[in-house]
């Protein structure tokens, strides 16, 4: 009985420290009671956002379990139509929060007032370029769409299928500006595509049903393996680095990189499980931070104009392309994004008349 006992005991030994050998293992819990949540990001203040389908809400949720439902059904029903399963979800240039739902796109303003962006079947995820567009994945006549920061769609992404795949649904880009997406079928693995021109071209296959993406600033790609309950790393290129990454979790689905209060990004690691917690990965064994998942933040584009820093040149071409276009980020552009991020009404003036 103390040979069975011991043998039992060391069994129990060797498997927690073979996931504690994965770099992100330990991982820790943040939060708990978040429904079945699928989608995942960080705010601009450091916090995160949560997408429950089964509750047909999105949380707002902090790392130390503080939660607050942001948006549900009952306040969000346009043309007739019900919020369902609310699933993707992201942040366009202007720090409005998209929100996915089985049958419509929604812009919720950082004032929490909501719109359409537009009413088509099962659009699964969504992605903000460094360049200020937008690109949506969905399975409605399977395709991966582009659009303007301001919403205006502009053209359509083709790719040769394989495999019996049939729906694109997960979707992210790099701080480089270069766009993944993820299909998948009933029959068939899991393919990554990396959007090359016009044209989507496949980079690998996994082995296991990826439910999420996040993508450091070193373009690495992170996976999650609902079914397999592990996190997966490949490079840019697709090579698989350090699988799994982490093991151990309960049917993990949205993946996301922690950002600090002044909205910049860190390298924490979070993931969602199916169980309704948000964990956090050992972040210690993270390389790099994430790559930007949201926009500049109106502190840090006034704060960029007074003392440039705070923006990146690539972020100060977007608000000059959002405002007045004149090849330089100035006090016209930063007016622009104020209206548009609602910290300014159109109305109001710099100087005496009023200030960002």
């Amino acid at each position: 009985m103390f040979r069975l006992c011991a043998i039992l005991a060391l069994a129990s030994l060797s498997a927690s420290l073979a996931i504690a050998q994965n770099p992100g293992n330990p991982v820790t819990v943040r939060a708990d009671g978040l429904g079945s949540p699928i989608g995942l990001i960080a705010d601009p203040f450091g916090d995160f956002i949560v997408s429950d389908t089964a509750g047909k809400q999105v949380w707002w949720v902090t790392t130390d379990g503080r939660k607050q439902v942001i948006a549900r059904d009952q306040i969000t029903v346009n043309h007739g139509l019900p919020w369902v399963s609310p699933s993707g979800i992201g942040w366009d240039v202007f720090a409005n929060l998209i929100i996915i739902t089985q049958r419509q796109t929604h812009k919720m303003t950082p004032k929490s007032t909501f719109t359409v962006m537009f009413t088509m079947d099962d659009v699964k995820g969504v992605a903000l370029a460094p360049d200020g567009s937008l690109w949506f994945a969905g399975s409605d006549h399977p395709a991966v769409r582009h659009y303007d920061p301001f919403g205006t769609y502009i053209e359509t992404m083709s790719w040769t299928a394989a495999n019996n795949e049939s729906t694109p649904y997960l979707i992210a880009s790099s701080q480089a500006g270069d766009v993944y997406f993820v299909t998948s079928g009933p029959t068939a693995p899991t393919n990554v595509y990396k959007v090359t021109g016009k044209q989507g071209q496949l980079l690998f296959q996994t082995s296991f049903h990826a439910a999420g993406l996040a993508i450091d600033a070193d373009g690495n790609l992170y996976f999650t393996g609902d079914q397999e309950g592990n996190v997966y790393k490949y490079s840019p290129s697709g090579a698989a680095l350090e699988n799994p990454f982490a093991s151990g979790l309960d049917h993990p689905t949205g993946i996301a990189f922690g950002r600090n209060s002044d909205g910049s990004m860190n390298s924490r690691l979070f993931v969602v499980e199916g169980s309704g917690r948000l964990v956090e990965l050992n972040s210690g064994d993270v390389s790099q931070r994430g790559a930007p998942i949201g926009f500049a933040t109106a502190t840090q584009a006034t704060a960029d104009l007074l003392k440039p820093g705070a923006l990146t040149d690539a972020q100060r071409r977007v608000l000059d392309n959002v405002g007045n276009k004149n090849g330089r980020y100035d006090v016209g552009d930063l007016r622009a994004f104020l209206i548009q991020t609602t910290t300014l009404s159109p109305g109001a003036r710099f100087g005496a008349g009023g200030k960002p």
